[in-house]
């Protein structure tokens, strides 16, 4: 897969980062929800991952779904206050975008207790696009 210089991409891109502005994945702790495009990330196998984004040696990662993330971020409770199901109806928007213009998409977890988390796929022209965040698990 290689990526092609003169993308089109600037809606999926302007549309993720506006869903990402002010959006927080919660866990032990709150980490920013960061759209990215990684020009020049020929592949989304988690070593090249980890490579193109220069993340902390591992030998820890973890490929899974992208609903797995989602399954847990985007559903609305009854008890959740304004702020939350806003965030979760963000989500729901950003999953979307992944299922529906999107392809090869994956989650891939970096790391034990400190885990770095990318959701990416591949856009129609065939660039990297998608979102990182972070979470802490003890």
């Amino acid at each position: 897969m290689k990526q092609r210089k003169n993308s089109r991409n600037g809606a999926i891109d302007a549309r993720l980062k506006g869903l990402c502005e002010g959006l927080f994945y919660i866990s032990e702790t709150d980490a920013a929800v960061i759209p990215l495009i990684a020009k020049g990330l020929d592949s989304i196998e988690p070593k090249e991952v980890s490579e193109y984004f220069e993340l902390a040696k591992t030998d820890k990662f973890e490929i899974e779904n992208i609903e797995d993330f989602f399954s847990r971020v985007s559903l609305v409770k009854g008890w959740f206050s304004k702020d939350q199901r806003d965030a979760a109806r963000q989500f729901k928007k950003i999953e979307a975008i992944f299922t529906k213009e999107l392809t090869e998409t994956r989650m891939i977890r970096f790391g034990r207790i400190r885990i770095e988390i990318f959701l990416l796929g591949i856009d129609p022209e065939g660039n990297v696009i998608g979102i990182r965040t972070k979470a802490v698990e003890t």
